[in-house]
């Protein structure tokens, strides 16, 4: 389905994480590319190895830079447990990721979700006036 062609298709596949942060009331949307999405699936599957779940912990995430076979470098998204959230931690986080989770997924997806970072530059609407 390459719109000039080629054997990729129209659109990538991603998945969407969202992160609630330390001081924020609202989470965060990660879009995940195609090259961080193994490593987001293995971060999970390694959480539900040892009976951990996903809102149970306090996750880090960060770039890495890593290369295709054709030499060309890129970034992709590593994750890593950083801490585990309290019993009474735990259940507010689930609780409170239930009343957001109808919201979030009624989010449209944004057509920059699906741009190749070289093709999207920010405006200044994109940052908040508090210094983003």
């Amino acid at each position: 389905s390459d719109p000039r062609g080629g054997r990729g298709k129209a659109c990538k596949n991603m998945v969407r994480v969202y992160l609630l942060q330390e001081g924020n009331v609202f989470p965060v949307l990660l879009a995940l590319p195609p090259t961080s999405i193994g490593g987001w699936k293995q971060y999970i599957q390694r959480l539900t190895n040892k009976l951990l779940p996903y809102y149970g912990v306090v996750t880090v995430a960060r770039l890495e830079k890593d290369r295709n076979e054709n030499g060309i470098e890129y970034s992709k998204v590593v994750f890593a447990k950083a801490g585990d959230l309290t019993k009474v931690e735990r259940k507010a986080i689930k609780d409170y990721a239930q009343t957001l989770r109808p919201a979030m997924r009624a989010v449209a997806i944004d057509s920059t979700e699906y741009a190749e970072p070289m093709d999207v530059e920010p405006s200044p609407d994109d940052y908040e006036e508090e210094g983003y």
